[in-house]
């Protein structure tokens, strides 16, 4: 979980790569639950989450607020405080639907706004 969070927060790394860094951290957040039912979750809705880093994360590097937010819930969690790490990730995910969001609004929207 230390490396992949390392690799999100490289603000020189490639998209590409940051978004496999990416879908490593949340890996890594099923596998320590060290729940079967979360872990065969996690593998299953890979390619779900693949899509979604696909789409929100062409910026680069990723904006503060979303390493910081990575960041809170990598501490968390390598601390063993479920309850914070329980903060984080709700925190996370707020901004990662309002992400996805604004980039799927501006990509329907891109198309009208171009000139004739």
């Amino acid at each position: 979980m230390r490396a992949a969070f390392a690799d999100i927060a490289d603000e020189g790394l490639a998209t590409d790569r940051r978004i496999a860094a990416d879908l490593e951290f949340h890996e890594a957040i099923f596998a320590a639950t060290h729940n079967i039912f979360l872990v065969s979750l996690g593998a299953a809705i890979g390619t779900a989450l693949q899509l979604s880093f696909s789409l929100s994360q062409t910026r680069k590097p990723m904006p503060g607020l979303e390493v910081s937010l990575h960041r809170a819930v990598c501490e968390a969690i390598l601390a063993g405080d479920a309850s914070s790490a329980e903060r984080a990730m709700r925190d996370l995910l707020a901004e990662s639907r309002h992400t996805l969001e604004r980039t799927l609004h501006e990509a329907v929207r891109a198309p009208e706004e171009m000139p004739t």
